[in-house]
């Protein structure tokens, strides 16, 4: 007993949405994390299935899901994205769930560990949007942009940078020694004049050049 009250301590204690189900998809035992989110107590969980939860979209992914572990035995790694009815509010979760399995190797039970990366996800659309934007505005301004990984000599261009040199993504080489033999070789001392000293002094420079 002392065991199992130590055990669930643990599990309450965890930020993470812990959870175990029986064969037909029904709770077992669910942490606080889970019991917050929906707003119930642990007696209002045992025993009951993703449909009491869940709006019918979000349990019938989750029974989906859950099949693949308590029929085929594979452990998963999914991302699940659920709609809690007691709140109508949605969170995308990226869960664990695998078997858990009796002596004889039968699987009576599945045990599922799903952490909250809703944030995550908001700031990845956030940043994926403040990309398309800068696409958008470069396009407009037939202005391009680049920055070079200085220890690798990696260069990354923007979109717009490649049409204003006419190459080809799939073609350029993304190195500063492809770039500089992008410019007209008249220009090319002073360019690379100015980006030395430059990363040297730790200022800005500003420089006119022909393309090739």
């Amino acid at each position: 007993r002392r065991s199992k009250e130590e055990l669930r301590t643990i599990l309450d204690g965890v930020e993470a949405a812990i959870y175990l189900k029986d064969t037909n998809g029904n709770y077992l035992f669910a942490n606080a994390a889970v019991r917050d989110l929906w707003q119930v107590e642990m007696e209002d969980i045992i025993g009951c299935g993703d449909e009491k939860f869940f709006d019918a979209e979000t349990a019938a992914n989750i029974r989906h899901n859950d099949s693949r572990v308590l029929v085929d035995g594979m452990t998963l790694r999914t991302e699940e994205t659920n709609t809690v009815t007691a709140t109508g509010l949605t969170f995308t979760y990226w869960s664990v769930k695998l078997p858990l399995r009796a002596d004889d190797g039968s699987i009576y039970a599945l045990c599922g560990i799903s952490t909250d990366i809703s944030e995550r996800k908001r700031m990845e659309e956030r940043l994926r949007r403040s990309e398309q934007d800068l696409k958008v505005a470069q396009s407009l301004a037939r202005v391009g942009s680049w920055d070079l990984d200085i220890p690798s000599g990696k260069l990354h261009w923007s979109d717009e940078i490649y049409r204003i040199f006419e190459l080809d993504p799939e073609q350029f080489g993304a190195s500063y020694d492809a770039f500089l033999d992008a410019i007209h070789p008249d220009d090319r001392k002073a360019v690379n004049k100015a980006y030395v000293d430059s990363l040297r002094t730790r200022q800005p420079y500003s420089i006119r050049h022909r393309l090739r």
